[in-house]
């Protein structure tokens, strides 16, 4: 039986350890993996077995949903971070493993649909300049642009590398709520592989993590809001700098 800490062992290596009694908040993490069993720990090994297979597998939710039957659930397409999203819950248990990238990869240059008053304090380049920071102020600037529909942003690479993850931080003094629907996509010579797609809406101060799938590479990453039933959405004011990370930094192969 798992009771603190599970390993998983493949060309990869995890260590579960038992974070908190309780389930995931069903608003603030997308699942990607389930399934149900009458023993408990025949149920958590085909989630751990998923989990050999899938980088984006990050945290492991076992619950007892009724007698002599369990549940078990992957995490994540996507997360939010730096807060504990979750609820109690009678019987279930949570397992998380380190998911902190250590390496960054590196961004050259960056473009937007629109940059809002045509003003450098809301120009591209800000959301790769080093500052997580996502407020208006003096001398602190973000990445905004203007009302329009399906606003983007796109971020080149300097070089084609296997990209795991992208985390991104929605401006921290107002307006959360404008980070909705959305998607992100890595791109190596224009063809685009879709690293998740976040419904929100966000709040304020969010940061939302992007898992993306086993092997995704390319030398750009886009952020773009899908507008609903062709309106225009006021603004994609966010951070991408030091936010485009990944465990491995190669170039292709």
């Amino acid at each position: 039986m798992l009771s603190g800490v599970a390993s998983i062992q493949d060309c990869y290596y995890k260590e579960f350890r038992l974070q908190f009694y309780g389930n995931l908040s069903e608003s603030n993490y997308q699942t990607i993996f389930s399934a149900e069993g009458m023993y408990y720990g025949n149920t958590l090994s085909m989630c751990t077995d998923f989990c050999t297979e899938d980088l984006r597998c990050i945290g492991i939710e076992i619950c007892q949903v009724r007698e002599n039957w369990f549940q078990c659930r992957v995490c994540c397409a996507w997360l939010k971070t730096g807060k504990n999203y979750t609820s109690e819950q009678p019987g279930c248990k949570y397992f998380e493993t380190e998911y902190e990238s250590r390496q960054k990869l590196v961004a050259t240059t960056a473009s937007s649909s629109s940059v809002f008053d045509d003003s450098a304090k809301f120009k591209a380049s800000n959301a790769i300049d080093g500052s997580a920071r996502c407020e208006v102020g003096d001398n602190i600037n973000l990445t905004h642009t203007n009302l329009q529909i399906n606003p983007w942003l796109k971020v080149s690479l300097i070089n084609t590398s296997i990209v795991e993850r992208v985390l991104i931080y929605n401006r921290q003094d107002c307006c959360g709520e404008r980070l909705h629907d959305v998607r992100v996509d890595i791109t190596e010579n224009g063809h685009n592989v879709s690293c998740g797609f976040y419904p929100g809406p966000a709040v304020t101060g969010d940061r939302i993590l992007f898992l993306c799938e086993k092997d995704t590479r390319g030398n750009g990453v886009t952020i773009s809001i899908l507008s609903k039933d062709g309106q225009p959405d006021s603004e994609m004011s966010r951070k991408a700098s030091g936010t485009i990370r990944c465990l491995r930094n190669r170039q292709k192969e």
